[in-house]
């Protein structure tokens, strides 16, 4: 029996790891009276009265940006404890917030940049968008992590990326501490170097979809709508008529050009 009510929660929620499943089981909520769709922990009430005055406004971004509806309600999970929190989001404990298809989860860590909390719930929801356009599963294994949070980055005006300086991750990157190397193949990776902290990566990630969808918005979301039925290289080609790696060519052109503008007297680094 306990295997059935396993297999089923995994096929209900698209989750990965038994641990995650089973923790999930043992969470109770309460529900938010004026908004049905979210649910808080005892003591997160405050923080989750906070997250409904900008709930609406963020699903409204979202559909806005992406021009189509959400494919199913959005859930907003508060926690009191990050413990919790990382345990039912699968996510970070040192997160502010995470997403997947059904949703975003808010940590308590959130009140320590509670400024912030308009933008990290579009940022999460554009996850959530995603997930539900493409099925969690491709989203997690089709979609380069870079896209993931740049796209997310982009709609959301930046949040991901607080405290960061826009000259030094270009410097940065130029000197060829990037999300991609030597090869095309390390542009596809599904997660983050390790040696780029989180929101530098979510920066750098950020300023490369900014490109792509700068040189022309309606072939961006052509290229959205196209991954529903092919993989993200044949979007991309198809609707941009050349490869990714070749537009990253380009985008670090830019950047030379760029930095060069901001630092004229300062040595290019070797661009990769």
């Amino acid at each position: 029996m306990t295997a059935l009510v396993v297999f089923l929660v995994v096929g209900a929620t698209g989750c990965s790891t038994v641990k995650h499943i089973y923790a999930r089981m043992f969470y109770d909520f309460e529900t938010l009276e004026n908004n049905k769709k979210i649910k808080y922990e005892n003591d997160a009430k405050p923080l989750a009265l906070e997250a409904a005055k900008y709930y609406n406004k963020s699903i409204t971004t979202v559909e806005k940006a992406f021009n189509n509806k959400f494919q199913a309600p959005v859930m907003l999970y508060v926690f009191s404890d990050r413990e919790r929190f990382a345990n039912f989001s699968n996510g970070s404990r040192g997160a502010r917030a995470a997403g997947s298809h059904e949703g975003a989860y808010l940590s308590p860590r959130m009140l320590e940049e509670i400024d912030t909390l308009p933008g990290v719930i579009v940022h999460e929801f554009v996850h959530t968008y995603l997930q539900q356009f493409l099925g969690p599963n491709r989203y997690s294994t089709e979609l380069p992590a870079w896209f993931q949070e740049g796209i997310a980055v982009l709609i959301s005006e930046g949040s991901g990326t607080e405290g960061e300086n826009k000259n030094e991750v270009i410097a940065n990157m130029l000197s060829g501490n990037n999300f991609v190397a030597d090869n095309p193949k390390n542009l596809f990776k599904k997660k983050h170097p390790k040696n780029i902290k989180s929101r530098e990566f979510y920066y750098q990630g950020y300023l490369f979809v900014e490109y792509i969808f700068e040189e022309n918005p309606d072939k961006f979301l052509l290229f959205i709508d196209r991954l529903q039925q092919k993989s993200f290289n044949e979007s991309f080609n198809g609707v941009f008529h050349t490869d990714v790696f070749e537009v990253w060519r380009q985008f670090l052109v830019a950047l030379t050009e760029y930095n060069k503008h901001f630092h004229p007297t300062q040595k290019n680094a070797r661009v990769k």
